[in-house]
């Protein structure tokens, strides 16, 4: 009895593992993930960010913020900066949008107002800009949340959209004009299926 569990087990693991491994793959800096219908190229030149990356990069946001962060909800989609740390980046992630029921998000209106609210109670004494746009990629529709801080030269952007049951986002941080054409033109020239 007992093989026959433990060979159902590795069965099972063995399916959900080429399961999800068959929902996003990375070929020639072509970005696919089937979950959610979503192809992108990489910009040449730039690092696509390992799981030890995102761990790191975890540590670094939970040590920056004081406290642990839950990211279980969350899974990570492709990531990819320039090679430094503080420099141009890009992150995309989906959540099931079951669990953000549960929390009380219901439409991308409310969580856009709820990130600029929570973006200017984080930074209360700088001041910031920001602008909440509605933004068509390919088949797509977005919200998209731009803003910046005074004193700081980079500009940060977010991308919501609900897909296939899934918020889906893209985030990204640039602070010069090259990087945010390379950025610009990988995400807005972006497809779904």
């Amino acid at each position: 009895m007992y093989n026959k569990i433990k060979t159902i087990t590795v069965l099972l693991l063995f399916v959900c593992f080429n399961l999800s491994a068959q929902t996003e793959s990375l070929v020639n800096g072509k970005y696919i993930n089937k979950t959610i219908g979503w192809n992108m190229e990489v910009p040449e030149g730039w690092h696509v960010e390992t799981a030890n990356d995102k761990a790191e990069l975890l540590k670094h946001l939970e040590k920056t913020a004081n406290h642990k962060l839950n990211g279980s909800a969350a899974t990570q989609l492709i990531s990819f900066n320039k090679g430094d740390k503080t420099g141009p980046m890009f992150r995309s992630m989906i959540e099931d949008s079951v669990s953000l029921a549960k929390k009380g998000v219901r439409t991308l209106d409310d969580l856009s107002n709820n990130i600029v609210m929570i973006l200017k109670k984080t930074y209360s004494t700088t001041k910031m800009d920001t602008k909440v746009l509605n933004l068509k990629v390919d088949s797509q529709d977005f919200k998209s949340i731009v803003y910046t801080k005074e004193g700081f030269a980079g500009v940060n952007q977010t991308l919501l959209a609900y897909r296939n049951g899934y918020l889906f986002t893209m985030t990204w941080f640039f602070d010069k004009a090259d990087d945010k054409a390379a950025i610009e033109k990988a995400v807005l020239s972006s497809t779904f299926k």
